[in-house]
């Protein structure tokens, strides 16, 4: 199932978290997620604060531990996750 929201804040060092449009859908109000979620080429996945996005739920490491997985632009423009660094000044 698919889930929709907006990020958050996304760091340099390659994390961030997405603030999810229906908590009560997916049992959270943020969800962690890594780079290696993002569309793109290693080395180069980068997305914009704010940036609405859809997304599946994973487990990382514990079934606890829920995160973000697979997550896309949902304006479909791939390029908005790509390339560019966060200015790391969070």
């Amino acid at each position: 199932m698919r889930y929709t929201g907006a990020v958050k804040v996304f760091y340099n060092t390659g994390f961030g978290f997405i603030a999810c449009d229906d908590p009560n859908a997916t049992g959270f109000e943020d969800l962690y997620f890594h780079c290696s979620e993002l569309p793109g080429k290693r080395g180069t996945k980068f997305i914009e604060d704010g940036t609405l996005v859809s997304f599946e739920l994973g487990a990382f490491k514990t079934p606890a531990n829920v995160v973000a997985k697979r997550i896309q632009p949902l304006d479909g423009n791939t390029h908005a996750a790509n390339g560019g660094n966060s200015d790391g000044s969070r």
